[in-house]
């Protein structure tokens, strides 16, 4: 590597002048101190010269690095003579100080000069600087110093940037970082907003931990005082808004805001992750296609970036998403131009801030654990950027996405209250599971998957697959512990559900590619119980039905007979089922509902070669009962051992998926047929 020197002045020197040593009853004088190595990979190469101004010899200690005896140099000076080197190019790095005193009596001075060695390269430089800034600000504000690990893991993310680049891009960013409230609540670049954040309701014993910062979807929101009119230059042109949710909140049903400024709907600048199931990037106008972008893209974790300016080609407005398991890519992108104007009004975060207030419906109770306000990101640029944000995370040992999915869903069932012992057989299966849903190219099309693990009750409505738009975990209704067992959850028939909080209409692009799967590993009534089921009317509806009055039925969007609506006579049945549709599910098959146990194996149940009607429902699908625009009904009786909404699976597909959970419940010890 090379280097560079620059030469400087003492760090206890003002403007070169000479420093006055205190006499050893007297505190230590500091004549250097080097900036960390952590900091700055910089090492001071120090010249010191020392005066005795007396009228009879003294004694000057100088002490390198610290005040022990070891490390004392003394020096005896003769009166009014010439100045004496004492430090020759000596070397100092990581943080340490240069000290000295005089023993007993004596008028003694220091002066010199430190040679700065420095890697080549001012991304180095700006870095550190910029990462030490930020230590001493924490402490200012009345933090106590960051650790070391999250003061290099600044240092590598701020170096990253710049390397790429997108440094320059930045205007405010706050890394959420765990160390403690007031470190979280430090802005790592202020971007013309508060040094400290404006706290409201949050504590850092209960709110803050190594996932970020979590609201409460109560009361709990920050002013950053970033203003959009200061941090984009009143610009029309460039502006961008990033987040990173590595965990969201089942009471986020609503309309709950992540992050936004409108001055009274005149103009808004907001990213929002799932607003009502829909993400919006907005900057200076909800007009969509003048300022607006959005996508269906409910219960959304991971990064997410919006974006405005002259982008990739003749895009101006891009909504960027990445996790490990979805590849960075655009959720949404547009060409209109802005119609708004900027506004001076601050940002706020867990909540909208509407003229100065904050908007009492939509706080949000989802963790954050990365905040950035920017210029407009190319997709490249923010692909980088996702990637730096990932490893910044990863090095401060939360708050991200794991790209193990196993260790992704216990995370998840930590936060959602399980204790910590789910058990190592469970993670083996569930690891062999998502190994072959992978090699038989079946994850690609799954939404939710729910395995119901018998570990404890929280785990088991945790959902070990949830990308793609269902609450986490499922919303439990007078389910308790007593009814899961190693075979699965049993309904009671009178009160007991589950609410997915997977709502179609968002979920799915269309009514051509959908698919419903449960195993049922006990059943001993044939009477009237809903499944899986979701409708707003007959001709809006999503459902399976096992055995409902002795019949299945697949309804995929309609319950009309031939279009939309499967069904067959089967009597009490107990395995698995997986009702499909797909523009070709095998030799010209729109529509099939295939069964499989162990008695009969996998195969094709009911089959039709005609398309549906009706249209994706808009309520949430309920497991153990229907939905019946927003109502539970018909509940069931039955246990379950497995759920799973995908889209449309071909008859080897299902084999596949069948073989696989058969496999998986094998290895729990119980919930299969």
């Amino acid at each position: 590597m090379a280097f560079t020197y620059s030469k400087d002045f003492l760090s206890a020197s003002t403007n070169g002048k000479q420093i006055s040593i205190n006499l050893s009853t007297q505190p230590l004088t500091t004549i250097h101190t080097q900036p960390a190595a952590f900091i700055s990979s910089s090492i001071d190469e120090i010249y010191l010269y020392a005066t005795n101004n007396s009228t009879s010899s003294a004694t000057f200690n100088l002490l390198w690095g610290g005040s022990s005896s070891a490390d004392i140099i003394s020096y005896t000076l003769p009166a009014q003579q010439t100045r004496f080197m004492v430090a020759d190019g000596k070397l100092i790095t990581n943080g340490l100080s240069v000290y000295g005193n005089v023993s007993g009596s004596g008028t003694v001075v220091v002066d010199g000069f430190v040679n700065r060695i420095s890697p080549t390269g001012s991304n180095v430089a700006v870095a550190d600087t910029i990462v030490n800034l930020w230590v001493n600000r924490v402490v200012y504000n009345g933090g106590a110093t960051p650790s070391l690990n999250t003061q290099q893991s600044l240092t590598a993310f701020v170096r990253t940037l710049a390397n790429n680049n997108i440094l320059q891009k930045m205007g405010m960013i706050n890394c959420m970082v765990p160390d403690s409230l007031t470190a979280c609540l430090t802005p790592l670049l202020r971007g013309g907003g508060y040094d400290i954040w404006k706290n409201f309701a949050f504590t850092g014993s209960s709110d803050l931990s190594v996932n970020g910062l979590k609201g409460n979807g109560i009361n709990k929101y920050i002013d950053t005082g970033v203003g959009p009119y200061a941090s984009f230059e009143n610009s029309a042109s460039s502006a961008g808004l990033t987040l990173y949710i590595p965990f969201i909140s089942s009471s986020n049903v609503g309309a709950a805001e992540d992050f936004l400024v409108n001055n009274g709907n005149t103009t808004q600048v907001a990213l929002l992750p799932g607003f009502s199931g829909v993400t919006y990037f907005d900057f200076y106008s909800v007009t969509p296609g003048a300022g607006r972008v959005s996508a269906n893209n409910p219960y959304y974790r991971g990064y997410l970036s919006g974006n405005y300016g002259n982008l990739d080609g003749a895009v101006k407005q891009a909504i960027y998403v990445a996790t490990p398991y979805v590849t960075h890519s655009y959720l949404a992108s547009g060409s209109g131009v802005t119609s708004g104007a900027a506004t001076s009004i601050p940002l706020y975060l867990f909540t909208g801030n509407l003229n100065n207030a904050p908007i009492a419906s939509a706080y949000s109770a989802d963790y954050i654990s990365f905040v950035a306000v920017h210029n407009g990101l190319l997709l490249s640029e923010s692909n980088i950027f996702y990637n730096a944000i990932q490893s910044l995370r990863q090095s401060l040992g939360g708050g991200f996405i794991d790209p193990n999915p196993v260790n992704d869903w216990v995370n998840r069932a930590v936060i959602n209250g399980s204790p910590n012992n789910i058990s190592a057989s469970t993670q083996t299966a569930l690891t062999t599971f998502y190994n072959t849903l992978v090699s038989s190219s079946l994850i690609g099309k799954m939404k939710v998957i729910m395995p119901m693990v018998p570990d404890n009750l929280t785990a088991s409505l945790t959902p070990f697959w949830n990308f793609h738009g269902g609450q986490d975990p499922w919303i439990n209704h007078a389910f308790s512990g007593s009814d899961l067992t190693i075979n699965g959850l049993a309904g009671n028939g009178s009160n007991k559900y589950l609410d997915t909080g997977l709502t179609p209409s968002l979920t799915f692009t269309g009514v051509v590619d959908l698919g419903l799967t449960i195993y049922v590993s006990a059943n001993a009534n044939s009477g009237s119980e809903s499944d899986l089921n979701g409708l707003n009317s007959a001709a809006q509806a999503l459902s399976l039905y096992a055995s409902f009055g002795g019949t299945t039925f697949s309804d995929m969007c309609s319950q009309t007979g031939g279009s939309g609506r499967i069904s067959s006579s089967v009597g009490t049945f107990s395995g698995y089922m997986s009702g499909n549709h797909g523009s070709n599910l095998g030799g010209g098959i729109l529509h099939a509902v295939y069964t499989g146990s162990s008695a009969l194996g996998h195969g094709t149940f009911i089959s039709s070669t005609t398309d549906q009607g009706g249209t994706l429902p808009t309520v949430n699908l309920y497991g153990y009962a229907q939905n019946n625009a927003g109502s539970a009904i018909q509940f069931s009786t039955k246990r379950y051992s497995f759920f799973a909404i995908h889209q449309g699976l071909t008859t080897s597909d299902s084999a596949n998926f069948y073989n696989a959970i058969q496999a998986l419940r094998t290895s729990f010890g119980g919930g299969f047929v």
